[in-house]
């Protein structure tokens, strides 16, 4: 491994240690995250939530961007470039393409929400989240008509919190591999 690929794994790690100590993992450890939908003589009524504060995902989402956004060098698809090398020993390259595979596997999912005859997949739901709302207003329209239905909208914020905390665990697993990693280079 060069220089600039030990670095890059280096920072990786910070901004993932920076994501474990933040506001909203510390409330998911503390508080966890549950929805309650009450069904009363087959009326429905609007799902309730209990998920982080809102300022919570503003500061994790701001951290987070590095991971999911390909502009950045420590973004998991670019990461990709630094353990398919063919100095990278074999079982810590089946380890991180295991678990980035995990990941886009798990967003390829549909959520488990009918809105319409539409289901959306979690990339699809993530992005909107992200780009309509927290990161920036590319999906405006989108997220505007997510939260504009009273009924589904809390739904949506449940599995957009299920979904943050999968990237928080996969983050997490490729942390442990980068430090495997930089133990064996450094």
């Amino acid at each position: 491994m060069n220089q600039h690929d030990i670095e890059t794994l280096q920072i990786f790690n910070e901004k993932a240690d920076k994501i474990f100590t933040s506001s909203f993992v510390e409330d998911f450890k503390n508080n966890g995250i549950k929805m309650n939908i009450k069904i009363d003589g087959g009326i429905g009524h609007i799902p309730t939530i209990n998920i982080p504060d809102e300022s919570f995902f503003d500061a994790l989402i701001l951290t987070l961007r590095f991971f999911i956004q390909d502009n950045e060098e420590i973004s998991i698809r670019n990461l990709n470039e630094v353990y398919n090398k063919d100095n990278i020993k074999k079982e810590l390259k089946d380890e991180f393409n295991g678990t980035r595979n995990e990941l886009i596997n798990f967003l390829g999912f549909n959520c488990h929400i009918n809105d319409n005859g539409k289901s959306y997949s979690r990339r699809e739901v993530f992005d909107i989240f992200i780009y309509g709302n927290y990161a920036h207003h590319t999906k405006r329209k989108e997220y505007q008509v997510l939260k504009n239905n009273k009924f589904l909208y809390p739904m949506y914020c449940y599995e957009f919190t299920n979904i943050l905390l999968e990237y928080i665990k996969s983050i997490a697993k490729i942390e442990a591999i980068n430090v495997e990693l930089l133990n064996i280079n450094l």
